[in-house]
């Protein structure tokens, strides 16, 4: 019996390692120097894609810069239109100085 065991024992070490050496080619293990390369192209991949993301976002931040300026000439001409409408103000008087009163436009 025990020889018995000791044979189906040798058997299954058998059929494992013959299992082991069929999966062995399946999987590879990339050298350090590969793994390396790697990592280094995926890290300047990141800086391209991070310097390219500020610059997009600075370019953002300019353009609103210039369309709050645009904007508040916008509000100021239009304050102006509305005192004159009023009557509040002569022409020559509202191109002097910069409207005070808060208008709607101001509000909004």
């Amino acid at each position: 019996m025990l020889k018995e065991l000791l044979q189906q024992g040798s058997r299954i070490l058998r059929l494992a390692a013959s299992k082991v050496d069929q999966l062995a080619s399946a999987v590879t293990v990339a050298s350090s120097e590969e793994s390396i390369k790697h990592l280094k192209r995926s890290e300047q991949l990141l800086q391209t894609h991070q310097l390219r993301s500020e610059n997009a976002q600075k370019a953002i931040e300019a353009k609103i810069d210039t369309v709050l300026l645009k904007m508040e000439s916008i509000t100021n001409r239009l304050d102006r239109v509305e005192q004159m409408m009023k009557g509040t103000a002569t022409t020559s008087a509202l191109k002097e100085q910069p409207s005070v009163e808060q208008t709607r436009w101001r509000k909004l």
